[in-house]
């Protein structure tokens, strides 16, 4: 399964901003800030703008500048200079996929467990996975908004094709 090109859209986000503001307030400034600047400067934020005005987030760039850039929640980014946010989100990815595999389809996985949980909505399923992937990892506070885009790119998918996909991989 290749994920390289995983985008979701600016409103669907939108949508999602109460539950992702509950895991990560300072995260969800960062990315209403991100929506915004893609709105007005797709290059700059990651984004595609389609057809009917609809502007695509790509999930990849996104990890990227969460894991990466220092200022996120107050400064300005250079827009002459666009490091590779896409390549290093994707190399982040890569480098904890057997962690989030094991944590949330392996034998004692939280899948396998709280499967209805999981399951019904967007917002449980957010909610259920974030502190997951949070605990799994152990990241710094800086980029805990990581933890919330990992789950977003597994909620394209769904559980069960990541749980199939990434088998091998563990």
């Amino acid at each position: 399964m290749d994920i390289s090109d995983f985008k979701i859209s600016c409103e669907e986000l939108e949508q999602l901003m109460p539950v992702l503001e509950k895991c990560d307030p300072v995260w969800s400034q960062f990315l209403q800030r991100q929506i915004a600047l893609g709105r007005h400067y797709p290059k700059e934020a990651g984004c595609v703008r389609e057809a009917e005005d609809r502007t695509q987030m790509d999930m990849f760039f996104l990890l990227g500048t969460t894991i990466t850039r220092q200022d996120r929640v107050g400064g300005r980014a250079n827009r002459e200079f666009l490091p590779d946010y896409h390549a290093k989100g994707v190399t982040f990815y890569e480098s904890i996929l057997d962690q989030v595999h094991e944590a949330i389809c392996g034998k004692n996985g939280i899948y396998r467990k709280e499967r209805q949980k999981i399951e019904p909505t967007s917002e449980a399923f957010i909610t259920t996975l974030v502190p997951v992937v949070l605990s799994t990892l152990q990241l710094p506070a800086a980029i805990s908004g990581a933890a919330i885009v990992i789950v977003l790119l597994i909620s394209k998918v769904g559980v069960p094709a990541f749980c199939e996909s990434t088998e091998a991989a563990s």
